[in-house]
C-alpha cells in the first residue's frame, strides 16, 4: 500500500518529526542538568560531612572520587546521546526528500550518529565542569582537614 503525500503533508510530517527529535534533545539536556546538580549536591554534602568528622577519622580524599566519577560518567553518557540526536536532527532537517522510512530511529541510525567516547569525555563542557568541581572539592577538603589526603 502506497500513500501519496502532497508537499504540504510532507512538510507537516517533517516538522512533527523534527519536533519529536527536539523533545528528545531537550530531555537529554535536562538529564545533563540533573547530573550536574546531583554532582554538586553530593560533593557539597561530602565536604560538609568531612568537616564534621574528627581529623583522625577514616574519611579520606579518595572518597570524593567515587561519586564524582559516577556523575561525570552519567554526564558523558547523556551528552553523547544528546549530541547523537542533534546530529540526527541536523541530518533530517537538511534532507530535501523526506519519507516515512526516514523517520525511523533505530540502532543503526543512532550508532552512525554517536561521537567517540573519548571525544565526549574530553569535551569542553564536561572537562570544565567536572575538573572545576573536583578541584573545589579537593581544595575544600585539604583546607578543612589538613594536608594528609590519602
Amino acid at each position: 500500500m502506497s500513500i501519496n503525500l502532497t508537499d504540504p503533508d510532507k512538510v507537516n510530517i517533517k516538522i512533527a518529526y523534527l519536533g519529536t527529535l527536539q523533545n528528545i534533545i531537550n530531555r537529554m539536556a535536562t538529564f545533563i542538568i540533573a547530573m550536574q546538580t546531583a554532582s554538586v549536591t553530593t560533593l557539597t554534602a561530602l565536604i560538609a560531612y568531612s568537616a564534621s568528622e574528627p581529623i583522625d577519622s577514616s574519611f579520606k580524599l579518595w572518597m570524593f572520587l567515587i561519586p564524582w566519577l559516577f556523575f561525570a560518567g552519567y554526564h558523558a553518557y547523556f551528552l553523547r546521546l544528546e549530541r547523537a540526536f542533534r546530529t540526527i536532527y541536523n541530518n533530517s532537517s537538511n534532507q530535501d526528500d523526506f519519507s516515512f522510512s526516514d523517520m525511523k530511529i533505530d540502532k543503526n541510525k543512532l550508532n552512525s550518529a554517536y561521537e567517540k567516547w573519548l571525544s565526549v569525555i574530553l569535551s569542553r563542557p564536561l572537562v570544565i565542569f567536572h575538573l572545576t568541581l573536583i578541584v573545589i572539592a579537593v581544595v575544600s577538603f585539604i583546607k578543612i582537614r589538613g594536608i594528609p589526603c590519602f
